[in-house]
């Protein structure tokens, strides 16, 4: 840093023998004639005072009662001097975001008076501020020679707040369990109000982020973490795939186990919580007697066989955790008509279609009226555009009963982009700009055919010398269908 033109100063140490060769001016401390560290030399660093002389972390809060009536703007003037990047007072921080969620939500202006019941309840918290200097809070977290280490994360949630902390156990060679706080993170819970057990969910996303940074600030990664959480439904989520929830809880799940995959989930009552602490928050005088607070459930110290057993409850019903609803939609069609699979060839089915016309023709009219001569090129087309009918019929009977009634098709149909309309003979075609076309109408508007029908597929494997247009019109109709 040096070479570059920055000269690091202000140096400070809990070890005299570490600032012996630094010149004095670039002491951040004061050192004795014999390099004793006073016991009341006090250093601040980001907003905390640190004791070098007995290692220990204090807060110190200056802000005099001197307002003679409390603004939104002084009241979170006072709030923005308490500090705390750790997260070590939590229980107190919470109580003040949410006195001033309250005024947000009160929407009270910034250089107004605030209510007589919001001032009191800040002017309580506040009278008790000056003794947060009473806490003590040791910097060094470990056992002096530690043999095992693990972190505990815990995460509770209120309809007022959520959060989480995180502390750090340590064995030591004597065998001497020690357990110090590390972190935590609190949060005022959203104006859109949620269910607890989605804020339950919120605060166990914020335990596995908070050691995500504790760790990789530590670079101890692969230290054993076991989450503790007093809501089984938050643990019935875990223990499940993220698809198997609604998209709210699906997200925060995946993120959860992602973060968390190699570690533990178990429960923990409410009672035994500290991030019970956190999601309601507490009184100065309240936190500073809290054991729970300052070292953790006491059952943290004992061996793990112990600790609370893994009980597995019952699972709460699906619409408290919110279950993905999974509709099967079953679409039941009608079998195509014997008819077309009365041959594999179109045109035997063809003549054998218009045979039958024939016959019917024939039943209906006297003897010198019959039509006893070979099938002509007329009755072929006719036995195609039938069978042409029958078909769309079959598929596209809800957009036929549209046309049909000369109204448009649905917009979610597959027809739609082809702008289809009826014809004089009952018949579906593709409409379009090849209107204006001068070519015949059976290549501007070809008829419509549905994919994967017995009648379609005799089209498409019949030879290219058939001499009707209305086969080439359908193939075209088919491959429009299909790219639709």
């Amino acid at each position: 840093m040096k070479k570059g033109g920055f000269a690091l100063r202000k140096w400070c140490s809990n070890r005299p023998e570490v600032l012996a060769d630094i010149p004095a001016d670039q002491l951040g401390t004061s050192l004795s004639i014999t390099f004793q560290i006073s016991p009341d030399e006090k250093v601040k660093t980001l907003g905390i005072t640190w004791e070098p002389g007995t290692d220990q972390l204090r807060f110190y809060y200056d802000v005099t009662l001197s307002e003679q009536s409390w603004t939104r703007r002084s009241i979170l003037s006072a709030v923005a001097k308490l500090f705390d990047p750790l997260g070590l007072i939590s229980p107190v921080i919470v109580v003040a975001k949410m006195l001033m969620q309250e005024l947000a939500l009160l929407k009270t202006d910034w250089d107004t008076s605030v209510p007589v019941h919001i001032e009191r309840k800040w002017k309580e918290f506040h009278s008790q501020m000056n003794n947060i200097s009473e806490l003590e809070i040791s910097r060094f977290v470990f056992a002096s020679k530690w043999v095992d280490i693990q972190f505990h994360c815990f995460s509770d949630a209120s309809t007022l707040a959520y959060g989480a902390c995180m502390y750090v156990r340590t064995l030591d060679e004597a065998g001497n369990v020690r357990i110090e706080l590390l972190a935590s993170k609190s949060r005022v819970a959203p104006l859109k109000r949620l269910t607890l057990p989605r804020l339950e969910l919120s605060a166990a996303k914020e335990a596995a982020a908070l050691h995500s940074k504790v760790t990789k600030a530590l670079s101890m990664g692969n230290v054993r973490t076991v989450f503790w959480s007093d809501s089984t439904i938050v643990l019935h989520w875990l223990r499940a795939p993220p698809n198997s929830w609604q998209t709210f809880v699906a997200n925060r799940v995946s993120m959860i186990q992602t973060a968390t995959f190699a570690h533990s989930w178990r429960h923990i009552s409410g009672k035994e919580n500290p991030a019970d602490l956190v999601s309601r928050g507490m009184t100065i005088n309240d936190f500073l007697c809290s054991n729970l607070w300052k070292r953790g459930p006491p059952w943290l110290s004992n061996n793990e066989d112990e600790w609370p057993k893994r009980t597995e409850h019952e699972g709460p019903p699906d619409e408290q955790l919110e279950v993905r609803k999974v509709v099967h939609t079953v679409v039941v069609e009608d079998p195509p008509n014997e008819m077309f699979r009365l041959h594999s060839s179109l045109s035997t089915l063809l003549r054998i279609v218009a045979y039958c016309r024939r016959f019917a023709y024939n039943c209906r009219n006297r003897d010198d009226r019959k039509d006893t001569l070979a099938l002509s090129h007329e009755e072929i087309y006719s036995a195609k555009i039938t069978l042409t009918r029958i078909a769309q019929a079959e598929r596209f009977s809800v957009e036929l009963k549209a046309l049909q009634e000369r109204k448009c098709v649905d917009r979610k149909s597959h027809l739609k982009r082809l702008s289809p309309f009826l014809d004089n003979q009952g018949i579906i075609r593709v409409g379009g700009r090849l209107h204006f076309s001068n070519e015949e109408y059976a290549v501007k508007h070809p008829a419509v055919l549905p994919s994967h029908h017995p009648f379609t597929h005799l089209i498409v494997q019949h030879p290219i010398r058939d001499t009707t247009r209305i086969l080439a019109d359908t193939w075209k109709a088919c491959r429009q269908h299909r790219a639709s």
